[in-house]
């Protein structure tokens, strides 16, 4: 005879022998009578190859209009390896397909598993109790499909797939006895038990039929069961540490495991995972199996109450009792471990038998039912070792049919009991969390976790004053001036209710900074200087030199409205309070404030245009503070100072580099506003650059709880809208940068260089229309608006170049001779070097049009490389447009038909060339038009006038493109 053919079949043997092998083993452990003691993994995506064994389903396969994909992602740092399953629903009905009245679906599932010479490979589940799945949610709904070898091959078994936390990495534990019986979508009455030693195929589906995109990410599909005997022993000798430190993990206060992620109330899966390993004095037993008879040991209310009665007999006798106990004759027993009173174990069981027996009767009634339901999961594991379990119900005092139990624990059994598993501690540190969340990350509180929160807060009488400096906070971030003003009056009269006034000026520095946040800036100044005298007359030295310090920073933002207090001589010279405020906080050892003071430092000597090498002393002290002392709250503020005089510098590739540090190094631990500005700032280093579709991906990358914030969301939407100035202006839109620019104008950040980019565009703008008097005008007023001692030194410089650059197009060059000449010496001695090389651009054209034509070439060509490392298309467009005329002008004066004017000519096409390619990366309309006419003009007197026509008609090409652009975006705009 010979052997079948199908059993040769690569793999066939392989897989049998495999099999043979689990169920020897299973045999000889006797699964069938032990109870397992690890997960089991179903389907693991570890490994690309694991995709083979997926089978993906859609409408699709019926001619529906649903796509599904999946693909292979290896594990990185942030996440492990997964399985990414995604593609949109449509619900569209295929045409000519009577029969298809549905659709609106997609699915996936593990491919059958090959047979074996033992039969169908199915799985065998029977002893797990759980189904654990790994993924990261987008929040739409899914379900659960488990397939199982029945007698109706299209039964399926499906569970919704809860997802708390859409959009990150979670583990969902489901039941096999909360499967629901299905077939074709409908449930199937009656509903019989899963056949969990028969499972053939799991998978996951969407089924809600809402349009639009979904993305599921799954890591691995496995078993977890609970799986011990409830018996009673003594923790051993290596358990002991293992089980101090997970109960001394989750007593201590948060801060002092900062590096350890743990949730502030414990699940019985928590307790299962660190106590289930340990083993116990008792041989075949745990500590988990001891921990489960101890909270199974309350068989009622009662048996509650004398738990709690009895804690104080694990403490260490006090004096007195140990006197009382002599005095009776009562001998104490060597062999009894008793705590501390002092430990962290004997004043949690203090604070806890205090609490128990504060609480009000149906809070103790409440808190016996949570820990009914808190035990109930382990029910089935304790039935099998005390079968008696089964029979007592929740109260060993009354019949499980009787009507007084249904009273009762009715809400238990129909699971519409709501446990209340938090304590009055942990609603503290839950606060405590929020308020650090909301103070050093700057972020807002969901609204989910502010309800939930105060319903939390009703159960402690203290909770008010922490949830209104909550609700003052939120207020604050969301600009509800009003609001916040409540708020924060109501927290410190709570505070001063049960605590003295020594807060007080606290409370005045939270209410300055509030209104200067609205721009109340009278009432700000006034509450400051309260501040100041408050903390002067307690002697609260953090708090003056903070007051100090915000009084400064207020005046350097607001020079008009703290004129009045420097009359008044509180800080001096901005040199002499600078150096006050570095004084006191070294006397105070505020390494904070001054990494602060030394920051400002750089940024003065920044804005007044003085010694480079100065700046960059103070940021290296301040960044040598941020790293020796370690305030991590400065690092954003370091970096930020850093990029910025990078960029004055006109190094714009290390202010890059600067802005790609912060965010792939500290973007994870920093604040939302340092977040938010070194974003914005690197999509407008893109933007100019000409790499508009860039920017705004990396403004849409931002986090979108950031922008909840009113105040980041302004500033987030006017870097959107200084972007699309941008371009409007260049392509010649100018309805749409109208529109733009009122917006901007409507609403101006408080933030210098974007107010003060926003006043560079519209001169720009009034410069594209030819409008050259309301663009000198409007530089004029820039000039009169701030105080000569006031001036920022750079915007200076630009606004000196602008004004000579409107006279040169203007027809006016050699007026603006002496402001070039001025820009430039300005720029060398702040070296500010971007805006010198466009200074001397401006002075080559000048040099131009007084027929200078050898001098403008020398000077362009030495700061032509210099130009190209400012990476500015547009400065480096301009640059070569003035060569090129320099070249022209060269040419005009050599012989004509002479070797050394062709040379020039051919100088003149190159750099045009050159022009037009970064214009047109800009697209910079006008720009192109101008590059292609002077090319054009060049052809036409080389006679070569086909492709002078052919130049003249690509220009007038790219102007009708233009205009059609602009036409559809306003017809698209209106309709």
């Amino acid at each position: 005879m010979r052997a079948s053919p199908i059993l040769l079949r690569k793999g066939f043997w392989s897989r049998s022998l495999e099999e043979l092998r689990k169920v020897t083993q299973s045999a000889i452990r006797q699964d069938g009578v032990r109870f397992p003691d690890q997960p089991f993994p179903l389907l693991d995506f570890k490994e690309p190859s694991s995709l083979e064994e997926i089978k993906i389903m859609s409408d699709e396969d019926i001619g529906g209009f649903s796509t599904v994909n999946m693909e292979h992602r290896p594990e990185t740092i942030r996440e492990p390896a997964h399985m990414r399953w995604y593609g949109t629903i449509s619900t569209d009905l295929p045409r000519n397909r009577p029969d298809v009245q549905r659709t609106g679906y997609a699915a996936w599932r593990n491919r059958d598993r090959p047979g074996t010479i033992l039969g169908k490979a199915l799985w065998n589940v029977d002893s797990f109790q759980y189904l654990a799945l790994k993924v990261k949610s987008d929040g739409r709904k899914y379900f659960v499909n488990v397939q199982t070898e029945s007698l109706v091959p299209t039964d399926l078994h499906q569970h919704r797939l809860y997802a708390k936390t859409p959009g990150q990495w979670e583990t969902i534990v489901i039941n096999w006895g909360a499967f629901v019986r299905t077939n074709h979508g409908q449930v199937v009455e009656p509903q019989t038990e899963m056949l969990t030693q028969k499972v053939k195929s799991i998978g996951i589906g969407s089924i809600d039929r809402v349009l639009g995109p979904y993305d599921l990410s799954i890591a691995r599909i496995g078993l977890l069961a609970l799986i011990s005997v409830y018996v009673e022993g003594h923790v051993s000798a290596v358990a002991t540490v293992p089980v101090l430190s997970f109960l001394i993990s989750n007593l201590l206060p948060p801060d002092s495991r900062k590096n350890k992620t743990t949730e502030v109330v414990l699940t019985i899966g928590e307790y299962r995972d660190a106590l289930a390993k340990l083993p116990s004095d008792f041989p075949g037993r745990t500590v988990w199996d001891l921990f489960l008879r101890k909270i199974w040991d309350f068989d009622c209310l009662d048996s509650l109450h004398a738990f709690f009665d009895k804690l104080h007999l694990l403490l260490t006798k006090t004096r007195d009792e140990l006197l009382q106990e002599r005095d009776n004759g009562q001998n104490q027993s060597k062999q009894e471990i008793r705590l501390s009173r002092t430990s962290p174990l004997g004043v949690f069981i203090r604070r806890a038998q205090v609490e128990f027996t504060r609480i009000q009767m149906e809070d103790s009634v409440v808190l016996w039912k949570s820990l009914l339901q808190f035990r109930e999961s382990t029910r089935a594991l304790v039935r099998k070792r005390n079968p008696s379990v089964s029979k007592t119900g929740f109260d060993i005092n009354l019949p499980v049919d009787g009507t007084l139990h249904d009273l009762l624990y009715g809400d238990l059994s129909n699971g519409q009991f709501r446990a209340t598993d938090t304590s009055v501690h942990d609603v503290e540190t839950l606060l405590e969390f929020q308020l650090e969340k909301v103070q050093k990350g700057g972020e807002r509180l969901p609204h989910e976790m502010k309800q939930q929160l105060e319903d939390m807060v009703k159960l402690a009488v203290d909770m008010p004053i922490r949830i209104s400096y909550i609700d003052f906070l939120d207020s604050w971030k969301g600009s509800d001036y009003a609001s916040a003003f409540e708020h924060l009056h109501r927290y410190f009269d709570y505070t001063m209710q049960s605590k003295d006034k020594a807060f007080y000026q606290y409370a005045l520095l939270n209410l300055a900074i509030l209104h200067a946040d609205f721009g109340c800036w009278s009432e700000a100044v006034s509450a400051i200087n309260e501040t100041i005298a408050t903390a002067r007359e307690h002697k609260d030295t953090p708090c003056l030199n903070y007051a100090l310090s915000w009084l400064f920073h207020f005046g350097k933002a607001n020079p008009k409205e703290i004129e009045h207090v420097k009359r008044t001589g509180v800080l001096g010279t901005d040199k002499e309070g600078l150096a006050f405020l570095k004084a006191k906080a070294k006397e105070a050892s505020m390494w904070g404030l001054l990494s602060t003071c030394y920051l400002t430092e750089a940024r003065q000597l920044q804005t007044n245009g003085e010694s480079v090498a100065s700046a960059f002393e103070c940021i290296v002290q301040s960044s040598h503070l941020n790293l020796t002392k370690d305030v991590s709250t400065n690092i954003g503020s370091e970096l930020n100072v850093q990029s910025a005089l990078f960029a004055r510098l006109g190094q714009k590739h290390s202010a890059w580099s600067t802005n790609e540090i912060f965010l792939t190094c500290y973007g994870g631990s920093s604040q939302s506003d340092d977040l938010l500005h070194f974003a914005c700032r690197s999509a407008l280093m893109e933007a100019a650059k000409g790499h508009y579709a860039e920017a705004f991906v990396i403004l849409e990358s931002i986090d979108p709880s950031i922008t909840r914030i009113i105040k980041h969301q302004q500033f987030w939407v006017a870097c959107c809208l200084l972007i699309k100035l941008r371009q409007s202006v260049n392509k010649m839109d100018f309805y749409a940068a109208e529109q733009f620019l009122a917006q901007l104008r409507a609403n101006i950040p408080t933030n210098h260089d974007i107010s003060f980019a926003i006043i560079m565009q519209s001169i720009e703008l009034e410069v594209r229309r030819n409008h050259f008097d309301k663009a000198m005008e409007l530089v004029e007023k820039q000039f009169k608006t701030t105080k000569p001692a006031e001036r920022d030194m750079y915007q200076t410089i630009k606004l000196m170049v602008l004004k000579a650059q409107i006279l040169a197009k203007a027809g006016l060059p050699q007026k603006g001779f002496s402001l070039a000449i001025r820009a430039a010496a300005l720029a060398y001695q702040g070296r500010f070097l971007g805006v010198l090389w466009e200074a001397i651009g401006t002075l080559s054209k000048v040099l131009c049009s007084l027929k200078e034509f050898d001098a403008a070439v020398q000077l362009l060509k030495t700061i032509m490389p210099r130009v190209l490392e400012t990476e500015d298309g547009e400065v480096v467009a301009n640059s070569y447009s003035y060569l090129a005329d320099a070249y022209m002008g060269l040419a005009g004066e050599a012989k004509a038909g002479s070797s050394k004017r062709k040379e020039q000519m051919n100088k003149v096409l190159e750099c045009l060339e050159l022009a037009f390619d970064e214009y047109s990366r800009h697209d910079h309309v006008q720009g192109q038009c101008e590059m292609l006419a002077k090319k054009a003009t060049i052809m036409h007197l080389n006679g070569d006038l086909v492709l002078a026509n052919d130049i003249a008609s690509k220009c007038l090409d790219i102007k009708k493109a233009a205009r059609e652009e602009i036409r559809d975006a306003q017809h698209s705009t209106k309709t």
